[in-house]
């Protein structure tokens, strides 16, 4: 968030507010990263994929799926409906999200890491 604070010339805690209300709404998702004893090679750092494919091709003027097939973005749009179908599949399930990034030094990612995990009961 530093960098995007930087960039912004706004403090990181005011674009982490931002990302919050952003996340909350659905606009975008927050993917935390997965690590667990793989030492210091990795990226700890969130992905941040778009939550609504529908208005990021709006504000960047797609206005028809010939112009989104020759956009340099077809792909972030794309890279971003993969973590929102997960998450609405878990939802739906009932189950807890769990969706995770991992990126190494090298340049080794893997966008979705999805750990399958039980499912939420309700009490009572």
């Amino acid at each position: 968030m530093a960098s995007m604070a930087s960039i912004a010339a706004h403090c990181s805690r005011t674009i982490g507010e931002w990302l919050y209300i952003l996340e909350v709404t659905g606009q975008v998702i927050l993917v935390p990263p997965y690590f667990e004893n793989f030492g210091k090679r990795l990226i700890k750092s969130p992905k941040i994929y778009c939550g609504d494919s529908g208005l990021a091709s709006y504000l960047l003027s797609v206005t028809s799926s010939a112009e989104l097939e020759r956009s340099p973005f077809l792909g972030a749009l794309f890279e971003g409906i993969v973590p929102a179908e997960i998450l609405k599949s878990q939802a739906n399930q009932g189950m807890r999200k769990e969706l995770y990034s991992f990126l190494d030094q090298q340049g080794l990612e893997t966008s979705s890491c999805h750990c399958p995990t039980q499912t939420l009961k309700p009490d009572g």
